[in-house]
């Protein structure tokens, strides 16, 4: 009988064991929510592609009207206020010009582009510019781009936000649960930075207003994923 008994607590030791080792790798219960946040920055810095493209019989010709013309350009470009340092040279090529309307084709010209990137730091002064590079020999313009030179700050404050809201829609899920929302486990950035820009350029029919850049502003977003504990 006391044998019975002996083998009776021992088992029951076992058992009791054995259920808590199950209860501690039993895994912790949590919450898996992700937050998003967009800031708006104003965009303040524009880059004009500007060029000229110059075509004549012989390569000669072609490359020293081109000159000629890029030197006005960048001389008015310097008048109106655009610095030394924020223009430079960002294509130049040659190419050959064929005639292909007959069976054997032929050289008949070559053609110079000579492309310009022009940093301007004040937006109002974009579409003037043009205006101004095109009036002294400029004879292409391949796109404006903007940007701000608040970025970073509205990047961190994006991130910022988007940690915040995540923590609210936690507080959320658990509420909806009858949980408690416990200790912050991990943050993971899952997708962070520039998201649009908005500009358009648009030719006035009227001369004398001139070329108009409108630049709605640049919105940045960031998006985490945050676990938490629940009690």
């Amino acid at each position: 009988m006391k044998h019975l008994k002996r083998l009776s607590a021992l088992l029951l030791a076992v058992l009791l064991l054995t259920a808590a080792a199950f209860a501690e790798d039993a895994p912790a219960r949590r919450i898996t929510v992700q937050g998003q946040a967009t800031v708006m920055a104003a965009a303040d810095t524009a880059i004009v592609s500007l060029g000229v493209e110059t075509t004549a019989a012989s390569v000669t010709d072609a490359m020293t009207e081109n000159a000629a013309r890029i030197e006005a350009v960048l001389t008015a470009l310097k008048a109106a206020g655009i610095a030394e340092n924020d223009l430079y040279t960002e294509r130049f090529y040659i190419s050959t010009v064929y005639d292909y309307s007959s069976i054997e084709s032929r050289i008949i010209g070559y053609t110079v582009s000579n492309g310009l990137s022009v940093t301007v730091r004040d937006m109002a002064q974009v579409g003037s510019l043009i205006d101004q590079a095109f009036a002294a020999g400029a004879n292409r313009c391949d796109g404006v781009s903007v940007s701000s030179t608040k970025a970073g700050e509205a990047s961190d404050q994006a991130l910022v936000a988007a940690i915040a809201e995540g923590h609210r829609r936690a507080e959320l899920v658990a509420a909806a649960t009858g949980d408690t929302l416990g200790a912050l486990i991990s943050v993971t950035e899952s997708g962070s930075g520039y998201v649009s820009m908005e500009y358009s350029a648009k030719g006035v029919a009227n001369a004398d207003m001139g070329t108009q850049i409108i630049a709605e502003g640049l919105s940045y977003t960031a998006t985490v994923t945050l676990v938490f504990e629940v009690k």
